[in-house]
């Protein structure tokens, strides 16, 4: 009877200490599972974080392309001609709308979320590209225009 006691005593011993092994493995587990998680979700968010700091950072200077381009322009006003003038201004609006598209996305770019955030890369790409193309177009007519004036 001893013997049997001992038996069912080792039994329920040795499945207690199985069933905690396997609870802390477990646990064990979802925590490492959780903490690659963590760690993915932290790179992907300085991922987001680098191409959002690229995208400002290449607006910022299309910005400022469009900004040195009217500064030629009105200097290029002052001495033209009067149909060099009308031109140059027509040319001048132009690029001043092309400015205020590249902030008013520039800010969109600055207030996006990470859960609006491809839509609003998107379309900050598809401006940039836009306004990049129509930037060249305009290069070329000023180009025109200036040595029409000089």
């Amino acid at each position: 009877m001893k013997v049997f006691l001992r038996i069912a005593v080792s039994l329920l011993l040795t499945y207690g200490l199985l069933s905690l092994t396997n609870s802390c493995t477990s646990s064990t587990r979802d925590n490492e599972t959780q903490i690659s998680t963590d760690s993915e979700s932290e790179d992907w968010s300085e991922d987001l974080k680098a191409e959002r700091e690229q995208l400002k950072q290449d607006l910022r200077e299309l910005r400022d392309k469009i900004d040195e381009k009217i500064e030629l322009t009105d200097q290029q006003l002052q001495r033209g001609t009067d149909e060099a003038k009308q031109r140059l201004t027509a040319v001048r609006r132009e690029l001043i709308e092309e400015r205020e598209e590249v902030e008013h996305t520039l800010k969109d770019v600055e207030k996006s979320s990470k859960e609006t955030w491809n839509e609003v890369r998107e379309s900050a790409r598809n401006t940039f590209q836009d306004v990049k193309k129509e930037m060249n177009e305009l290069g070329d007519r000023l180009a025109d225009l200036f040595s029409s004036v000089s």
